[in-house]
C-alpha cells in the first residue's frame, strides 16, 4: 500500500487548517475493511477501536464513521 501512487487523493487535501487523518491511513483501513467484508462506516469505526489489525493499520488513530464515509465519497468522485 505504501508504494501505490495516491497523488490524486492527496491533491484534494489542503495544508491549511486543522490537521486531519492522513489519506493513506484511511485508504488502508477502507481496503482492509473491504477485504474483511466490512463495508459499513460505523462497523469500520468500531473495528478501528476494537480489532488489532485495524488498530495497527490506523496507527492507533480512531477516525469516526463520518470521516470514513466522507473520505470514501470524496475519493470515489475522482
Amino acid at each position: 500500500m505504501d508504494k501505490i501512487n495516491i497523488q490524486p487523493i492527496l491533491s484534494q487535501y489542503s495544508n491549511m487548517g486543522a490537521s486531519s487523518y492522513h489519506p493513506r491511513m484511511l485508504l488502508k483501513v477502507l481496503i482492509y475493511g473491504y477485504l474483511e467484508n466490512c463495508y459499513s462506516s460505523r462497523k469500520l469505526e468500531k473495528a478501528v477501536r476494537e480489532n488489532i489489525g485495524f488498530m495497527w493499520l490506523s496507527g492507533m488513530q480512531r477516525p469516526d464513521h463520518n470521516t470514513i464515509n466522507r473520505f470514501r465519497g470524496e475519493s470515489s468522485e475522482k
